[in-house]
């Protein structure tokens, strides 16, 4: 009976899964060996995970992709400045052992320059200071723009790139006389290092003009070893692109130039040429400036002081329509009788200015001599020439040299003297 009960009461805790639990202390323990020497040696050893690098990207690779549009910058735009004047350049300006891209147009203006970080295009940031002035890289490889095309003032900021590829300036100096000088004397000044809010005199270091000299000497000169390269050899280097044909007949040329001044082409901006036929006095003529066996297209027009004037320089080359030269807004503007563009202010009173610029075997426009003529009430006439200037205003690099008043006028009779053989035809 007893053993049938025990039984039943076992069957009973089976069912209703109430069947009692072993103490963790009478638990039977089970201690796992040590592997044997044998074990250890014949076990596979465990490849260490390594991180995957990234591959370097090739900086100067990378500028190419951008000029061609493969690639946009980190603000997200494309490159646009494919002109026929555009030019750049690959240096390393802050010595990180990679080169930035400096790109300049008409031969003298450098518009932007880029870097490459954590792989990507980043513009720098660099800024052209005033309406008129200068812009170069120096021999210590910083950015340098010149406020230098006004009367009374001349300012300079030097840039850097930093390692995140953006634009830091590190200096500024200036020189102020006349109306900017609340003095009455001529005020110089000089800024390390500054900051957006430092915008005026009151927060500037004065200096003397022998100090400023000095930085003058210093920042100013450009680094002539720099190559640069027309961009054209990136995006077009078959010179086939909108052409099919690397080489184009003069009539076939003049067709095309003829084809833009009716409005039936484009330039390669993407713009037609449209004059107004109230704008009566708009004249053009075909010229070879260049020996290059293609004619550009010269058109002038009168401006508001009635004396004719040539705005624009065209040609068609390598499949595209450019403007090679334009008036910049002096005086007047004429093709001498060397078959350079000139622009000039003889007809000012108080100075005379000639900027004479060429159009070279590659298309490209750049100034060849600018020489100037003051007249101060008190020394009289004092006269200035620069040759192969960087900038058009009031060039410092290369300095200007004093020359007499002879040789202004030598000059004056070598390169201002017009081309009146050419033959002008109203366009309406």
């Amino acid at each position: 009976m007893k053993r049938r009960t025990a039984l039943m009461l076992m069957l009973c805790l089976a069912m209703t899964g109430c069947a009692p639990q072993i103490p963790a202390a009478t638990a039977p323990e089970t201690k796992e060996e040590a592997p044997s020497a044998e074990e250890e040696k014949a076990e596979p050893e465990k490849e260490p995970i390594e991180e995957e690098e990234e591959e370097a990207v090739d900086a100067d690779e990378l500028f190419m992709e951008y000029l061609k549009g493969n690639v946009k910058d980190t603000d997200g735009n494309e490159f646009t400045g494919r002109g026929m004047d555009t030019e750049f350049a690959l240096i390393d300006l802050n010595g990180d052992g990679q080169n930035e891209m400096a790109l300049r147009s008409d031969g003298v203006w450098i518009f932007d320059i880029y870097a490459c970080a954590d792989g990507k295009v980043v513009m720098s940031g660099v800024e052209s200071i005033g309406s008129s002035g200068l812009t170069i890289i120096n021999t210590k490889n910083q950015y340098v723009a010149g406020d230098t095309g006004h009367v009374s003032r001349n300012q300079f900021f030097v840039w850097e790139i930093g390692e995140n590829g953006r634009a830091e300036e590190v200096l500024y100096f200036s020189n102020f006389w006349d109306d900017w000088a609340e003095s009455g004397e001529p005020e110089f000044y000089k800024v390390e290092n500054p900051s957006p809010d430092q915008s005026s005199v009151e927060d500037f270091e004065p200096i003397s003009e022998e100090e400023y000299n000095a930085l003058r000497d210093e920042y100013l000169e450009s680094n002539k070893q720099i190559k640069w390269t027309s961009v054209r050899t990136v995006t077009d280097p078959d010179g086939t692109e909108d052409s099919g044909s690397s080489e184009v007949s003069a009539a076939a040329a003049d067709e095309k130039l003829m084809g833009y001044l009716k409005g039936e082409e484009k330039d390669a901006e993407g713009a037609f040429f449209q004059p107004t036929e109230d704008d009566t006095s708009i004249e053009y003529t075909f010229h070879d400036l260049n020996g290059d066996g293609l004619d550009e297209l010269i058109i002038r027009r009168l401006n508001k002081w009635d004396s004719l004037w040539v705005p624009e320089v065209i040609q068609y080359r390598d499949g595209r329509i450019e403007k090679v030269l334009k008036q910049e807004g002096y005086a007047s503007s004429f093709i001498n009788t060397k078959g350079q563009y000139v622009d000039t202010t003889a007809d000012v009173i108080d100075n005379i200015c000639y900027w004479v610029s060429e159009i070279g075997e590659d298309g490209m426009a750049r100034l060849v001599i600018y020489f100037i003529m003051y007249y101060d009430e008190g020394d009289g006439a004092v006269c200035y020439k620069s040759e192969n200037p960087v900038s058009r205003d009031f060039p410092v690099d290369p300095p200007v040299t004093e020359i007499t008043e002879a040789e202004f006028e030598a000059l004056s009779k070598e390169y201002g003297q017009e081309d009146t053989s050419l033959v002008w035809t109203k366009l309406f």
